[in-house]
């Protein structure tokens, strides 16, 4: 009897996790839709997709505080979306991509979008568990938002793989940069995220439901 009624609890639970989740990227979307384009059509069809709430609370991030030299390690439709906006606010977004038949559909998308011009796509192989390190040479210091949604990290055998992020780039950023971290639903990414406290100080505010995404930015900058 009290298995049951545990049972029925936790999916209680699950369902209304589901609908608050839901409800933020309802409104994501909308908010979405607002910014110009040449199609209002983005495709989410990819399970591994970045969340609309997620993408929605990178450009505001972009927006708000001005960010201007863009890295984003994993692309996609927060790639379509952050170079519509940096087309209109100014700035750059290096995008480096593992994969490289979808790394050839990203650059077709950008094209079509008319915004190459604001992206640099970085084909950067898996390497040693993290990506080749030569071809991020094209990515010049001064970064002022690291965005982490890549390479694959979604099972066991290499749940930890996006921490190097973090120590490769370290180095490249701005003082005041902001990092953001995708998939913090996740064990591994939990586990990377809190090496990065640990070992390069920096605090990281962890949002599950809104957008699945930790956040760490300087004390002064808008919150988003």
């Amino acid at each position: 009897m009290l298995s049951h009624v545990l049972g029925r609890a936790r999916a209680a639970a699950r369902m209304l996790r589901r609908s608050v989740v839901n409800g933020y990227d309802a409104v994501a979307l909308h908010e979405l839709s607002q910014l110009p384009g040449p199609s209002s059509y983005v495709p989410w069809s990819q399970s591994f997709a970045m969340r609309p709430a997620a993408v929605a609370l990178l450009l505001r991030e972009v927006a708000l505080n001005r960010r201007r030299v863009i890295v984003e390690l994993g692309s996609g439709v927060s790639t379509v979306f952050l170079a519509r906006l940096l087309r209109n606010e100014g700035g750059h977004l290096y995008t480096v991509e593992d994969d490289e038949a979808w790394a050839a559909h990203v650059a077709r998308w950008l094209e079509q979008e008319g915004t190459t011009d604001r992206v640099t796509l970085i084909r950067a192989p898996v390497e040693d568990g993290w990506y080749a390190r030569k071809p991020l040479d094209a990515i010049p210091d001064g970064i002022d938002m690291l965005i982490v949604d890549g390479p694959k990290a979604g099972t066991d055998d290499i749940q930890l793989a996006r921490y190097p992020a973090l120590p490769y780039f370290s180095r490249k950023l701005t003082s005041d940069a902001t990092v953001i971290a995708d998939d913090i639903d996740r064990p591994g990414e939990q586990e990377v995220v809190a090496r990065w406290e640990r070992e390069y100080g920096r605090r990281f505010e962890r949002r599950f439901l809104q957008d699945a995404l930790a956040v760490s930015r300087p004390a002064d900058a808008f919150q988003t």
